[in-house]
């Protein structure tokens, strides 16, 4: 049984401009950072591959894992359809039950939805 619940559902949500910039990104089927040269082999033994490289910094990137891939895609869709705020972090459920157990994560929960399921 459920002792507690908490829901916070302003807290991850964008609009606007933003939701614009995480629409660039979210359409990626990889991840791109900038580092300086001297971190450059780190991330390469992380899985980075090297896309350009400067004197001061260089441009790295990694493919998205099947995971990220399903979640941005399904992201893309909704912003797609127009929904004026989406979330950018997967919400987070906090709950307690009587074994112990906590925490719940969900992903790309739109307030649209979450009004209609609670």
């Amino acid at each position: 049984m459920v002792e507690s619940i908490t829901l916070d559902l302003d807290k991850n949500l964008i609009k606007g401009d933003e939701l614009k910039k995480c629409a660039r990104l979210n359409n990626r089927k990889y991840d791109e950072i900038g580092i300086s040269p001297k971190e450059l082999e780190n991330y390469i033994d992380q899985g980075w591959s090297l896309k350009r490289e400067d004197v001061k910094s260089s441009r790295i990137t990694r493919n998205k894992d099947h995971e990220e891939l399903l979640r941005d895609r399904f992201w893309m869709l909704l912003f797609r359809m127009g929904y004026p705020k989406l979330s950018i972090k997967p919400l987070h459920i906090e709950y307690s039950r009587e074994d112990g157990s906590t925490g719940k994560r969900l992903f790309l929960l739109l307030r649209q939805i979450m009004k209609r399921c609670f």
